[in-house]
């Protein structure tokens, strides 16, 4: 497996506009959140309005460099090579959050530490929650094999909150418990209340900790075992090895 995240790591760097892309999309995303506000203040409101579109635009540079190595055909040679398939995936999740981490998690989080006084517990919930995100946009674009798809996987993503909210509203039932494991309300329910949009209000926020916790493990186990499905089966797309 080593082996395998080298041998993409390499090819990442020498890929000319890839690399210079990625490295510009981390930089700008960092930016954005670290500065979104007027007066260039780094606060932890700050950083979670920007949080779910920043973090998500960064974690689909970083699967789109990883993924296109499907065009060039690589993912069928790493499987001719006897790699298996938890090898495979395993090396892409796990070079890719790498590199998120470094060029991304890292200085946005020291930076709140050191200039917004985060306490280290949120500091590490928060970091849960984007890890969450990768591991989702990551594992679907391995599982489907084209560089678009970590886009729709964005969508889903931004959006995530809004049938629960409707299928709330038009049934009458309460949903909260099951919005609360969500990560966009998660991530709202760790900074202030003047975050929270009206219709979050009436979500929970208890046990938040335990909330992020199991929902991560939940959600990197399921999107874990689609990616290592689809790379044993040879799931391809039209466009994957074009």
């Amino acid at each position: 497996m080593t082996r395998l995240m080298k041998a993409e790591w390499f090819r990442i760097r020498h890929s000319g506009s890839q690399w210079l892309i990625l490295w510009s999309v981390l930089l700008m995303s960092a930016a954005i959140v670290l500065f979104v506000n007027e007066e260039m203040a780094v606060s932890l409101d700050s950083f979670l309005e920007a949080a779910l579109s920043m973090t998500s635009a960064a974690a689909v540079a970083v699967t789109s460099v990883i993924v296109y190595a499907f065009h060039l055909r690589l993912g069928q040679y790493e499987l001719a090579g006897g790699y298996s398939p938890h090898e495979i995936v395993l090396s892409k999740l796990l070079l890719g959050a790498f590199i998120l981490n470094v060029f991304y998690c890292l200085p946005v989080l020291v930076l709140l530490a050191v200039l917004g006084s985060v306490p280290a517990g949120t500091l590490f919930l928060i970091w849960l929650c984007i890890m969450r995100i990768y591991v989702f946009i990551m594992s679907f674009g391995i599982a489907f094999k084209h560089v678009a798809v970590s886009v729709f996987s964005l969508m889903l993503l931004a959006f995530e909150t809004m049938p629960f909210v409707f299928f709330g509203y038009a049934t009458g039932t309460d949903v909260s418990p099951a919005v609360s494991m969500l990560v966009s309300t998660q991530l709202y329910a760790l900074g202030s209340a003047e975050l929270n949009a009206s219709m979050l209000e009436a979500i929970p926020n208890e046990h938040i900790a335990v909330k992020i916790i199991i929902s991560s493990v939940v959600v990197a186990a399921l999107m874990y075992w689609l990616a290592y499905v689809s790379t044993k089966k040879r799931w391809v797309t039209e466009q994957s090895y074009k």
